[in-house]
């Protein structure tokens, strides 16, 4: 009997620092987790002076064609316009803008975003296309995030240049590409963070997406993601937005379009 009961207080005791190991091991991953969550949020929360906008790909075959797409996303409304020119050249034409309130509190986004390219693109096989697009654009941001812990302010102006390399997969009802964007910005801006109003000289982000593009060929919905990360080890002093994403429209505007109006208005 003695032994059958001081087997049974083992088992209770090996029991109990098994449950307790379980207890010590979600308090710790829920600590790590409740950490990790609250840095995102300062990380993503802070008032960023550089936004990344939606990519223009516009995955073109030949000329006299062009594409319009209407964005909405994490950079606000993402108008653009694509012009093939010639069957190797094309023209592009970006436009982000934001104007959010809110509610609750004095926090504000604002920014008006421009930019204009040139760019050459070929195809692959049947159905494999390559565009390469080079830019230059301007911007004017201003933010503020008003927390009970902290609050952050931006205002500024920059200038970007953009190289835009794009690789990509097109057939009647589905367009795939990726496309991974460096973008050189020049930031003139003064914030809380940082505590500074000065004219930075440019920083290199590369700034790697994946579009999708669904629907028949001259209205497709469009939908992006993306990421933003420095280059090089010298640390970037104003806040950025590290993620980017948009769902839209794409409307296509060709010569057979064009071409079919005009017979039938001579039909007619």
């Amino acid at each position: 009997m003695e032994v059958q009961k001081v087997s049974i207080l083992k088992t209770s005791s090996i029991s109990k620092n098994i449950c307790l190991n379980k207890i010590r091991l979600i308090v710790r991953f829920r600590s790590i987790f409740i950490i990790s969550f609250l840095v995102l949020l300062l990380e993503y929360s802070c008032a960023p002076a550089y936004i990344p906008t939606s990519l223009n790909s516009p995955m073109f075959s030949e000329g006299d064609i062009a594409k319009v797409n209407l964005n909405l996303g994490s950079s606000g409304f993402d108008p653009q316009i694509a012009l093939a020119v010639t069957d190797h050249i094309a023209l592009v034409a970006n436009g982000s803008f934001q104007n959010n309130h809110a509610d609750s509190s004095e926090s504000f986004h604002r920014h008006r975003i421009i930019e204009g390219g040139i760019g050459y693109y070929t195809t692959f096989d049947k159905n494999g296309r390559f565009e390469f697009i080079t830019g230059y654009g301007l911007g004017r941001v201003e933010s503020y995030s008003d927390y009970s812990i902290f609050n952050a302010y931006a205002n500024a102006r920059f200038r970007k240049i953009f190289f835009q390399p794009a690789v990509g997969f097109v057939n009647e009802y589905f367009e795939g590409s990726l496309v991974p964007r460096f973008s050189m910005i020049s930031m003139d801006v003064s914030d809380s963070i940082q505590n500074a109003s000065v004219s930075r000289n440019y920083n290199l982000f590369f700034e790697p997406a994946l579009i999708a593009k669904i629907g028949p060929k001259n209205i497709r919905f469009i939908i992006q993601a993306g990421i933003t990360t420095p280059v090089g080890h010298t640390k970037i002093p104003y806040e950025y937005d590290w993620f980017f994403f948009s769902g839209g429209l794409q409307i296509t505007l060709d010569r057979n379009l064009f071409k079919g109006s005009k017979e039938k208005k001579l039909f007619d």
